[in-house]
């Protein structure tokens, strides 16, 4: 297996734009999503009309993505939550969410920032329902917009080290041109 300049810049581009699009979310999240949408979209082009190991390297990467998405699509709604998802790849999500997420506490009446509340004791009646804070947590990351950027990358992963088995599968079981 070879690799090229330009193939390296293109998966560090790729993955550097994803851990960014985890942390910040958003326009920058739907953006990558829309990239990848127009390179899987390009490559089953490729994979149908194309020839030799550039149709092997389209196949390579679409099959295993559109795999990977409809197995993270049948589990539904939990596996867009880092705290309740099953699959092995949301088990990997899962610290990295917890590393870059920052909690903080708002008042649910005000929507003010307010001091993180101390864990309710029976000396300070929070058994009995008083003196319990009026504050509720906030993620500075939404979990469900970080757990579909991370399945998206982890499916590009997949579709990357698809491609590359295609490829050199093709090259092995290709006979070489005569001479």
């Amino acid at each position: 297996m070879s690799y090229s300049l330009r193939e390296l810049m293109v998966v560090v581009f790729i993955a550097g734009l994803g851990l960014v699009a985890l942390s910040a979310g958003g326009w920058l999240a739907s953006a990558l999503m829309f990239l990848a949408m127009v390179l899987l979209i390009g490559l089953a082009i490729v994979a149908f009309v194309g020839d030799g190991s550039e149709r092997a390297y389209a196949i390579g990467v679409v099959i295993p993505a559109i795999c990977y998405g409809v197995l993270v699509w049948s589990g539904g709604e939990r596996e867009l939550d880092p705290y309740e998802s099953r699959l092995p790849s949301s088990y990997l999500h899962k610290p990295l969410f917890q590393a870059m997420v920052k909690i903080t506490w708002v008042n649910v009446f005000s929507g003010k920032e307010i001091p993180k509340p101390k864990t309710p004791t029976a000396l300070s009646g929070g058994f009995l329902g008083a003196g319990v804070s009026p504050g509720a947590p906030r993620e500075s990351i939404d979990r469900e917009t970080f757990m579909t950027t991370g399945h998206l990358l982890f499916a590009l992963a997949l579709g990357y080290a698809g491609a590359k088995f295609a490829v050199f599968i093709h090259r092995r079981s290709t006979p070489p041109p005569p001479a």
